[in-house]
């Protein structure tokens, strides 16, 4: 985590704030932001938000988890003028995507993923059509959902594991821990099985968050696992408070999968490498089994077997719970919701944040790139979070928001939306500085500085990017 010196000094704690012409609620706990965005309360009593989307004409849809989708329109001056009920489903519990094209509109539970007609002008749903059905709809039971803007026919969706080692979900014929591909154009009367889905990436433990970069390449976020230990001989070192490593996988361009294992449920990604036994020296971003030597469910583990692992290319503290992942539109960085640990498996807690990964394009590079890479783990920049998140106690007894999903606004491309769903609030955070006019050829850009159309923002030294 990039610790800026001062922060607490110069970060705005949000109170009660009048936007033009909206009053803003009162935030349930303090909030801090990064000194370039400021932050408040866009709507309260919000029934456990979840997913967010941004339909067409700008409306913000939510999922009220086990209760349905709700809409709000939101005028020029980011206030809300009209709250609207688009679903009554009370089997819903997370994803919400709309169709690129803005007709259609995706929801799933931990059974079957449903498209609907969408209508933006009136905010209604309609003609209800089974696209997946989940052959597992056991242990992690959110689905997430990704119609990307460059390949609109295709949607990806992502299926957690059964608990916290899920041996099966090695096995790609599993269905669970994995990524899947899906042809909108032929969908099978009565929809897919999940298992019909082109494989893209599987050792996925819970990819609850995936986006796609300006380029098209598709990544993710994993919540790795929770009770964790290295075995050195007959002595067992407890590792697990502060590993294995939340990541950011580079998953791909999904039109040419390359179904790549990434570790789970044998293999996990050191964060900490202080409570490893010196069996052999470990630094972040490296692999390990918990039992070298060891035949686990039928595998020999050995740290050789995680030589075929697909490697992250951001990793994050332990337990912090990614649950959402979304590039910027108008510059070069990913942004992460961190929902944060609990106490059963970290003390004190660790996330409750929105933080940003810096990254850039390259002119011979298909996809977008970290500032820094590991085995850094100082890789992202807090955005939004709460004054003391060691106080933060998770489900247990919260005492802080928990970031779950992030969207966009389509029309003012520098604020962001965020939902809380222990507090029941939806964020709202705006880039302080203004965005300007594109950029032109040669032109400095990056830091909320966009390229002109047909231009790419590319790095060509540390710090120093030009429109090419």
């Amino acid at each position: 985590m990039v610790q800026l010196k001062s922060l607490a000094l110069l970060a705005a704690v949000i109170t009660a704030v009048t936007a033009q012409n909206c009053q803003r609620p009162n935030p349930q706990y303090p909030l801090l932001t990064h000194p370039d965005w400021t932050g408040a309360v866009l709507v309260n009593n919000v029934k456990t938000p979840r997913g967010l989307a941004v339909d067409s004409r700008n409306n913000l849809l939510v999922v009220e988890s086990k209760v349905g989708v709700k809409a709000f329109t939101i005028n020029a001056n980011g206030c809300i003028t009209k709250t609207k009920t688009v679903l009554t489903e009370p089997t819903l519990n997370h994803a919400v995507t709309v169709s690129v094209d803005g007709k259609y509109l995706f929801v799933s539970s931990n059974k079957r993923a449903w498209r609907y007609d969408y209508d933006a002008t009136t905010q209604t749903a309609s003609n209800r059509r089974v696209i997946i059905t989940f052959e597992s709809d056991i242990g992690h039971i959110t689905r997430t959902m990704l119609n990307p803007a460059r390949y609109p026919h295709l949607l990806i969706v992502g299926v957690g594991s059964d608990g916290d080692l899920d041996y099966p979900s090695y096995y790609p014929t599993s269905g669970r821990s994995d990524v899947r591909i899906f042809d909108l154009r032929r969908i099978p009367s009565g929809g897919y099985q999940y298992l019909q889905g082109r494989l893209f990436g599987y050792g996925l433990r819970n990819e609850v968050g995936i986006d796609s970069d300006a380029k098209g390449q598709i990544w993710s976020v994993e919540n790795s696992s929770d009770e964790i230990y290295r075995k050195d001989g007959d002595e067992i070192f407890d590792v697990s408070e502060t590993n294995p490593a939340e990541k950011l996988h580079k998953l791909g361009n999904p039109t040419s999968p390359k179904a790549g294992w990434y570790g789970y449920p044998y293999c996990f990604t050191v964060y900490d490498p202080t409570p490893f036994p010196h069996d052999r020296r470990y630094r972040p971003g490296d692999q390990f089994v918990q039992e070298p030597g060891s035949t686990v469910a039928g595998v020999r583990t050995t740290d050789r077997l995680c030589r075929n692992v697909t490697q992250p290319a951001v990793i994050f503290p332990a337990h912090n719970a990614p649950l959402d992942l979304k590039f910027s539109p108008v510059d070069t960085n990913a942004y992460v919701a961190l929902h944060g640990s609990n106490p059963l498996h970290r003390e004190p807690g660790s996330g409750y944040k929105v933080v940003y990964v810096p990254g850039h394009y390259r002119r011979n590079s298909d996809s977008w790139i970290p500032d820094i890479s590991l085995p850094s783990t100082k890789q992202y920049t807090d955005l939004l979070f709460n004054s003391a998140e060691t106080n933060c106690h998770g489900f247990v007894k919260p005492g802080c928001f928990r970031p779950v999903a992030l969207a966009w606004d389509r029309l003012h491309p520098k604020r962001l939306y965020v939902t809380s769903d222990y507090t029941g609030e939806i964020f709202v955070v705006t880039y302080r500085k203004s965005v300007g006019t594109c950029a032109g050829r040669k032109a400095v850009c990056g830091r909320g500085r966009t390229c002109c159309p047909g231009l790419e923002c590319v790095q060509e030294g540390y710090g120093s990017s030009k429109c090419l």
